[in-house]
């Protein structure tokens, strides 16, 4: 009996989310890499093998589908996945096919963090752009809101009998949580 496994990636958005769990499956890629090599996309007999056999690599051969120039249509015949996921898995491929086109010398900070909001990994981008990974990340941005601040709501009991719920903000760098806590408890007690 074969084990399944399930992976979970969270994301702003459903094309950030599925390429980090791609990424979290451990088996060697980096999004939504191409398993059939160029010289056999005119093979359409083995593709639609692929498409309808409902398998674990599946995923890979719809996006490797879009690649050999099939319409959004021609796949949901073959393999009744939900035309919204398609239109999904068609916008990455479309963005990968743009960025082998352009290169890494067209990135700047804003396509980046576009890329990086659709879950490109700087591997992925370097494959694409037939540069490293190195070359990829000088345009990362250096300062964001994310890298400095965290918030959320946590319950705390804090010498207190009953829990409160509260909410923390901290800056990664300078404050510890502990910190942060006993301020925020001692500012709703005097309240």
């Amino acid at each position: 009996m074969k084990s399944v496994g399930e992976v979970m990636a969270m994301g702003r958005c459903f094309q950030e989310s599925l390429q980090k769990a791609l990424r979290g499956l451990e088996i060697g890629v980096a999004g939504l890499d191409p398993l059939l090599p160029e010289d056999e996309y005119s093979d359409a007999a083995a593709l639609n093998r692929h498409l309808r056999e409902p398998k674990p690599e599946r995923i890979f051969y719809l996006a490797d589908a879009f690649r050999a120039g099939l319409s959004l249509a021609q796949i949901f015949e073959q393999t009744a996945v939900d035309p919204w996921f398609l239109r999904q898995i068609e916008d990455i491929v479309q963005t990968e096919q743009r960025l082998q086109k352009i290169g890494v010398s067209a990135l700047n900070a804003d396509n980046l963090r576009r890329l990086k909001r659709m879950g490109f990994s700087d591997i992925r981008l370097a494959k694409l752009s037939a540069s490293t990974e190195q070359s990829v990340r000088p345009f990362a941005p250096r300062d964001s809101a994310c890298a400095r601040y965290t918030s959320g709501w946590i319950l705390a009991r804090l010498n207190s009998p009953r829990p409160r719920l509260i909410c923390i903000q901290r800056t990664l760098w300078n404050a510890k949580p502990s910190q942060q806590l006993r301020k925020n408890h001692g500012a709703r007690r005097r309240a």
